[in-house]
């Protein structure tokens, strides 16, 4: 294997939101930073949506084809996490390719881990390159499905390394 990292090594499926109900960016940041929070990521989702907001304010974390991955640095949190999410309906996130979003992950961590961070930001871009990939995860109403659509994904790109 040429590249170790995997996604689904840093995703556990306590930190899978599936169907989330936003109607805009905002609320759908507000709730994955809660759901941080309640997971024990962070320990003040109100510190850590205003990271997120701050880093959307810099340019949108909207990368294309219904996917954005927001991400933020928070002070206290132990590891850099990652929590995925599909939404009940797609939500205007000022995409770079204006289409609206409905496929999440955000990407959190303590200060510093920037490596850590960046290889997750790859992964998860080299994953939503294959076709079906996004498709797959919107089509799970589990998150054991959601985590096992990244683990096959993951097994293909592995196998092409």
């Amino acid at each position: 294997m040429a590249d170790s990292l995997t996604l689904s090594d840093h995703l556990s499926k306590s930190c899978i939101r599936i169907g989330l109900a936003a109607s805009d960016r905002e609320e759908l940041l507000a709730m994955l930073a809660r759901s941080a929070q309640s997971e024990g990521l962070v320990a003040d989702h109100r510190i850590f949506l205003e990271n997120l907001k701050r880093r959307e304010a810099e340019m949108s974390t909207g990368v294309g084809r219904g996917l954005a991955v927001p991400h933020a640095e928070v002070a206290g949190a132990d590891d850099t996490f990652v929590i995925g999410a599909t939404l009940m309906q797609a939500v205007d996130y000022k995409s770079l390719d204006h289409v609206p979003v409905d496929v999440v992950f955000l990407i959190g961590g303590k200060p510093g881990a920037v490596g850590l961070h960046l290889q997750l930001l790859a992964r998860i871009a080299r994953l939503a390159r294959q076709p079906e990939f996004l498709e797959k995860l919107k089509e799970q109403d589990t998150s054991q499905g959601f985590l096992e659509v990244i683990e096959e994904a993951e097994e293909l790109l592995y196998s092409n390394d």
